[in-house]
Parts: C-alpha cells; sequence; structure tokens
C-alpha cells in the first residue's frame, strides 16, 4: 500500500486485526484463537532486488498443513508483482485445493 495510506501508519496490532477481520468474513467459523501467530512488515520500495539462486529460496504454497496456503508477491518470481500475477497464482492456488 502507498506510504500515503493512512493504515500505513497503523500499529501492528491494528493491521492484523483488520486482516484477521476480512479472513473472519471469509470463514465465519474463523475465531480469535485460531490466529496463532501474525507479523506486520512495511515496504517502503516498489520492488524487490533478488539475489542469484532466489527462486530457489522460495518456499511451497501449500504449507505441511492440509489446505492451508501461504503466498505472496515474491511468489511471482521472475515475473514483476502486478494484479495479473496476482490472480494467476490465486486461480493456481484455488485449483491445488479444489483437486
Amino acid at each position: 500500500m502507498p506510504t500515503t495510506n493512512r493504515k500505513f501508519s497503523w500499529t501492528d496490532d491494528e493491521l492484523v486485526q483488520d486482516a484477521f477481520g476480512c479472513l473472519a468474513e471469509l470463514n465465519p467459523d474463523l475465531l480469535p484463537e485460531d490466529l496463532i501467530d501474525a507479523s506486520v512488515a512495511r515496504l517502503r520500495d516498489a520492488q524487490p532486488i533478488c539475489d542469484v539462486g532466489f527462486a530457489a529460496k522460495i518456499s511451497p504454497v501449500q504449507t505441511g498443513i492440509r489446505g492451508l496456503q501461504i503466498a505472496d508477491t515474491c511468489f511471482y518470481y521472475p515475473e514483476d508483482r502486478g494484479i495479473a500475477e496476482s490472480v494467476r497464482l490465486g486461480r493456481d492456488m484455488a485449483r491445488a485445493i479444489s483437486s
């Protein structure tokens, strides 16, 4: 999000609670105690600089927990971060869960 967005200055707890609230809207069975851990990172730069061998460092989207996938924009590598790549990755993740 742009640094000028009001949410950029929110506390970590405010951001986590807001994000968790969005997840709870998608899954009404989600309870506050389901949140085990969270962290917040604020990036001011638009594009990361990846070192040699970066692709090999990216963890699988599918975690060790059946049906739990975790991804962010680094999973697009070597593509640039963008809406089209977000949609592609989201579709791939949804297909993986439904198959």
